[in-house]
């Protein structure tokens, strides 16, 4: 990879990290999503806020998978 490239995709995983701690942070403020929409039971939802608060946001982890060609930004994989 060119610096170039590896900027790219610097540039793409933090905007998607970004994106992911803000959908955390609106799933938590809006907690009845998390049953209605996730299926999570109620009785869940208070740890999952709990964890969600007192976890520095590196401990928060997931995946996304890119497909990269070099002629674009990174693309998420389907």
């Amino acid at each position: 990879f060119t610096a170039k490239e590896i900027g790219e995709i610097e540039t793409a995983t933090k905007e998607l990290y970004r994106l992911f701690l803000e959908a955390g942070q609106y799933l938590v403020d809006n907690p009845h999503l998390l049953v209605e929409k996730f299926g999570i039971p109620q009785a869940v939802v208070p740890l999952i806020i709990r964890t969600w608060n007192e976890e520095p946001p590196c401990l928060n982890h997931g995946r996304f998978d890119l497909g990269y060609s070099g002629n674009g930004p990174p693309k998420r994989s389907e």
